[in-house]
């Protein structure tokens, strides 16, 4: 078993999350362009003619899933290989307004709307605490912003 979750560790999953609507964009009359086939894991856009862009992912979340949903699908899985000592990285990629800061951090101190981060550090620090006494971890972690061409660390900067 330990050998698979290693050859899991090696693996890239890419996961694609379509946030609804802002109301601001329903009000402007705005229309969804974005289709997710939860079953095949498909990303759908439609074009104004012609036939939609298709592309498959590991993971498709559409506008029904919460917060917790994506936590325990894509991330506790990754966080129980690192618990086993691989590494782990997520890296979230978007425009602006997508919905990179609502998946990650959410709204802190509500565990519905909760993101990513919180709930990982609840559960990694829970996981110690549960952890035979006389074992010491290691525990770093960086939270890292890529914006017009720099890198800037938000944990220290």
């Amino acid at each position: 078993m330990k050998d698979k979750k290693a050859k899991d560790g090696e693996n890239i999953k890419v996961a694609v999350r379509v946030r609804p609507l802002f109301q601001k964009e329903i009000d402007r009359g705005d229309k969804e362009c974005v289709e997710c086939d939860i079953a095949t894991s498909q990303v759908m856009v439609r074009g104004e003619a012609g036939a939609p862009y298709q592309w498959t992912f590991d993971y498709v979340f559409n506008k029904t899933f919460q917060q917790n949903d994506i936590f325990l699908q894509v991330v506790h899985p990754m966080i129980e290989s690192t618990m086993d000592g691989f590494n782990s990285t997520i890296f979230a990629y978007g425009q602006s307004g997508s919905g990179k800061t609502h998946t990650m951090t959410g709204l802190l101190g509500d565990p519905k709307l909760e993101g990513i981060i919180p709930r990982s550090f609840h559960y990694i620090f829970d996981r110690i605490k549960e952890a035979q006494s006389g074992t010491q971890w290691r525990v770093f972690c960086s939270y890292l912003e890529l914006y017009n061409g720099k890198c800037r660390d938000l944990l220290v900067d």
